[in-house]
């Protein structure tokens, strides 16, 4: 072999040789979370929202001096919480020995966040250098048995006032421009210990009024809670217009209560109201509503509303308008789907029917009542996405 050919060579095989060749291994994982609740024996991959800290100790035989150990924390999934295989921390240690091989014990740590943890499937890597040596993966869970119905508000009902037991006075979701307080009343199940339930009362223009809040603990209620949230007039006035309060527990919005500050009524309104209006599917002969609701079942092809009046002069066109205020992804928010009118003056009823075979589309909706062009009363309800 000529000279110049060995040199050629020799310089392919120094070029194919890595920068930084590292050797050794990681033998032993054992994953342990910190903080006041110690974990299931045995179930050192299973870990509750309320750890302080989660704890992988390690053991690495026959490393490279000098090599990094880096331990890179991921969650894979997290329910929306943070984005797929979201890099939560990092950390390394050097490999320091004098001896020929590293042989030596480490552990890597990640700290609970200030608002918890998300629940869903982590993993934590640990490299040697940049090669990837050993992969641990674990997941966060609630403290509830699996077959725990979710955390949810099953109830939400705005009025005036409560009474001592949380009975709400002159229930409404629609109150003059001279409402003193507004109560929302509400119920919720499976809320654990510790959740956050926050209600935010929020304006037309979605400027935030309001906020409060309460901490479940364990002696709120059991898993059936209740409580209060409540607003009171603003020194310049209400605002005419739509309003809702939004109740959250913990960032988790679980409850939108849609309500109406009527405008100062002229004209034909001026001395009518709307005394009632029942919302269903069904009516008697003797206009009584079958199973009255304010949710309903996906599949529904009708939402009947039966209504009275007061005051109201003969002749005056009461005219319904009914709007799909969110259907989710692809549906511009409080759109127009229906109108109609009559010029019955005591009592009457309006009804919305899909067109599809599927029934409505799951969402909210509202009814809108007008006596001429006055707004003077809004109904809300809910089709179901199951």
């Amino acid at each position: 072999m000529s000279r110049e050919k060995s040199r050629s060579v020799l310089v392919a095989l120094i070029l194919a040789i890595p920068a930084w060749a590292v050797e050794g291994r990681i033998t032993k994982l054992a994953l342990n979370a910190g903080g006041t609740h110690p974990q299931t024996a045995g179930s050192a991959t299973v870990f509750f929202p309320d750890a302080a800290s989660i704890v992988c100790s390690w053991r690495a035989e026959g490393v490279t001096p000098g090599a990094h150990i880096r331990g890179v924390w991921i969650a894979e999934e997290t329910g929306g919480a943070a984005p797929p295989n979201f890099k939560v921390d990092e950390a390394s240690v050097v490999a320091a020995t004098s001896a020929a091989r590293y042989d030596g014990n480490g552990s890597f740590t990640i700290s609970r966040p200030n608002k918890g943890w998300p629940l869903g499937q982590y993993r934590l890597e640990i490299y040697l250098e940049k090669e990837l040596a050993r992969t641990v993966t674990f997941r966060i869970q609630a403290r509830f048995a699996a077959d725990a119905p979710p955390a949810r508000i099953t109830q939400a009902d705005l009025g005036t006032g409560r009474t001592e037991d949380f009975r709400l006075i002159d229930p409404r979701s629609e109150f003059p421009a001279n409402t003193s307080q507004i109560v929302c009343a509400w119920k919720s199940q499976g809320v654990r210990p510790g959740v956050v339930i926050r209600g935010v009362w929020v304006a037309p223009d979605n400027a935030k009024l309001l906020e409060s809040s309460k901490v479940a603990d364990a002696l709120f209620g059991g898993d059936e809670r209740s409580g209060v949230f409540s607003i009171h007039r603003p020194p310049d006035g209400w605002a005419a217009g739509r309003y809702k309060l939004d109740i959250y527990l913990d960032n988790a919005l679980a409850r939108t209560v849609p309500f109406s500050i009527l405008p100062n009524a002229t004209g034909a309104a001026a001395a009518a109201r709307i005394t009632e209006a029942v919302l269903g599917t069904e009516r008697t002969e003797d206009w009584q509503m079958v199973d009255p609701a304010s949710e309903f079942p996906r599949g529904t092809k009708r939402v009947l509303c039966l209504w009275k009046s007061q005051g109201l002069k003969p002749g005056t066109l009461v005219r319904d308008v009914w709007i799909a205020e969110d259907l989710g992804p692809g549906h511009t928010p409080n759109t127009k789907i229906a109108e109609g009118s009559t010029t019955r003056s005591t009592r009457g009823s309006f009804a919305l029917t899909s067109g599809s075979e599927r029934g409505l589309r799951p969402g909210r909706y509202r009814l809108e009542i007008y006596f001429g062009d006055d707004l003077v009363r809004t109904v809300p309800f809910t089709v179901r996405d199951k």
